[in-house]
């Protein structure tokens, strides 16, 4: 509990509570040795029957926040650094690592702030030039830079691959997430088995499969075989995938999927 008194002051003042940011109860009582005090006790204390009635806070409303985070010094080059390999997005939980609070992301999104609020916990450079696919780094920034990857047509797109052209953006994510509500314009694929580390590479930024990863998930999906074929060919050609890694990734997912690979390693027509 914390007592905080006028003169003269009570024997307890300046004892924290044990946990901060917990919940506290404010109290005022009259300390045995004259003058004013206010006690604040842990929420438990609300079992004893002199705090009835009385107004519940939290430590951080006495002391301010605790946690470094929010108390470090913005750091502004550090974001836009990181904004800059992502079209100019960032995630609000990418803002926090560099020490924005949420009160300074609002600030900063006002009519001539820095920031554009692209959507819910989703903003935007506001000088920054427009690019090319940023709908996929938006898209990608929103499910979760951490979890999600970019897949099936649209990592094919962005690792021209292919000349197909993405009826959506499609995303894979853990199963954990398997209920997340996609916004319009996203399509989101469940990986049953988490994407292993070989499965998952950085383009430009972007969290995205890796060409073999990509190559199978497409087939498997049921896009069309002449794209299929054309980007295992050129993922062979260009060294990005083996011809043994795609075979073997290509037999567990089924016979259709298994002779489609077959095919065009073989160098069939399409």
């Amino acid at each position: 509990m914390l007592w905080s008194c006028q003169e003269p002051p009570h024997p307890l003042a300046g004892i924290l509570p044990s946990v901060p940011g917990q919940l506290l109860v404010r109290h005022y009582h009259k300390p045995p040795a004259g003058g004013t005090c206010e006690l604040y006790l842990p929420l438990v204390g609300l079992l004893n029957p002199l705090l009835r009635g009385v107004h519940v806070i939290r430590w951080s409303d006495i002391i301010g926040p605790m946690d470094d985070t929010t108390r470090a010094k913005p750091d502004y080059d550090g974001l836009f650094g990181s904004a800059s390999g992502q079209a100019g997005y960032f995630a609000a939980r990418q803002a926090r690592r560099f020490g924005l609070t949420r009160q300074l992301l609002s600030h900063h999104t006002g009519p001539t702030g820095r920031f554009l609020r692209a959507r819910r916990g989703l903003y935007r450079l506001r000088l920054y030039p427009p690019s090319p696919r940023e709908e996929v780094v938006a898209a990608w920034l929103a499910a979760g830079p951490e979890d999600a990857a970019v897949s099936h047509e649209s990592a094919l797109d962005l690792l021209e691959l292919s000349d197909v052209i993405p009826d959506s953006v499609h995303l894979t994510v853990p199963r954990s997430m398997r209920s997340m509500r996609p916004h319009p314009g996203v399509t989101i694929h469940t990986a049953v088995v988490p994407l292993r580390p070989d499965e998952v590479i950085r383009r430009d930024g972007v969290r995205l499969t890796s060409p073999a990863r990509t190559i199978l998930d497409a087939a498997q999906a049921g896009v069309g075989p002449e794209q299929v074929i054309r980007a295992t060919r050129e993922a062979v050609r260009r060294g990005l995938a083996t011809p043994e890694e795609l075979a073997a990734g290509a037999r567990p997912r089924g016979r259709r999927v298994a002779e489609l690979l077959a095919r065009a390693l073989e160098g069939g027509a399409a």
